[in-house]
């Protein structure tokens, strides 16, 4: 595939960021995705080369598909979604056979019956948003308090009504959640899995200058009311289950996730050290200093990718 002097060919490594149109659904998950890391993107495939790309869905029963996609099952996608942008590194392309490897076992853990299997871990995601609601709320809560200084109401502490979570320790819920994430790459979702097989391939994608999430001061692995949080998860999977997946069984992980971030919170623990491609986001990847975005594909442009300014430093939609 090619467009006037440009070859746009995906090799082996390059990501491919989608966005999807509104679902119609409420919530619209692919949405939900999109408002909390400030990013056009909600999901990522991984090019493996020769017409093949790779990608993690939610399965059946709450296990994690790992799909290859050929060129028409490709271009099917692409009618389904508002773009498809093609971002690649700077570096030579990874080794086809190494990323073709690590996909391979991730999609052998995800067949039935694994001693290790693996799971489109929809709880992660959905701890992953609401740690990035209680980073905003910390933040709102500090800049209340420091208004509070200077004559105006200060925010109640702790206070989250809007969402359920009232009289909260959100530092403490912070390191709750932190800890739960820490769930290996047995429990992952889309962008944890293309982390994952580009670093086995030899591809380390690097954190942006502004990640969707912020680790703050925690050692990560970089070479460079209990109630209210309950109610909160367990509203999210029932909306899930209803409005998306249609499959009590799918959202299980949400389900296994409220136990862990309850039992942390009241342990009070947090981990030692994260693995960042935990915490990896779609928006993260376009930021990164390892990609840059050169492609782009519409429906409307049939099987061609056109040239496309890279994104902008700073992350924003240009």
């Amino acid at each position: 595939m090619s467009t006037g002097d440009h070859q746009f060919t995906p090799q082996p490594g390059d990501i491919l960021l989608l966005e999807r149109p509104p679902s119609g659904h409420n919530p619209d998950i692919s949405k939900l995705i999109r408002d909390a890391t400030h990013s056009p993107y909600s999901h990522i495939l991984v090019a493996l080369g020769d017409d093949q790309y790779a990608e993690a869905t939610p399965g059946d029963n709450g296990r994690s598909d790992i799909d290859c996609l050929d060129a028409r099952q490709l271009d099917e996608r692409v009618n389904q979604v508002v773009r498809v942008d093609l971002f690649r590194g700077s570096d030579p392309p990874v080794d086809r056979q190494r990323l073709v490897e690590a996909v391979s076992e991730f999609a052998n853990r995800a067949r039935p019956g694994q001693p290790a299997p693996v799971r489109f871990s929809l709880g992660s995601a959905a701890c992953l948003a609401m740690l990035q609601r209680v980073q905003r709320q910390i933040r709102d809560d500090s800049l209340g308090q420091t208004q509070g200084e200077h004559g105006s109401t200060p925010v109640p502490e702790g206070s989250w009504t809007d969402q359920g979570l009232v009289h909260l320790d959100l530092e403490r819920l912070q390191r709750a959640l932190f800890w739960a994430l820490e769930n290996g790459d047995s429990q992952l979702f889309c962008s944890e899995f293309a982390h994952v097989v580009l670093n086995q391939a030899g591809r380390r994608t690097r954190l942006p200058q502004k990640p969707a999430l912020d680790t703050g001061g925690y050692p990560t692995d970089e070479p460079i009311a209990v109630l209210g949080i309950r109610d909160h998860i367990l509203r999210i999977a029932q909306s899930l289950s209803r409005t998306v997946l249609h499959d009590e069984n799918a959202i299980e992980t949400i389900f296994a996730e409220a136990v862990r971030v309850i039992g942390a919170y009241l342990l009070k623990l947090s981990p030692a050290r994260l693995t960042i491609a935990t915490y990896f986001t779609p928006a993260d990847f376009s930021r990164s200093p390892t990609y840059g975005r050169i492609a782009q594909r519409r429906k409307e442009c049939g099987a061609e990718w056109f040239e496309m300014p890279p994104m902008p430093p700073d992350g924003t939609w240009p």
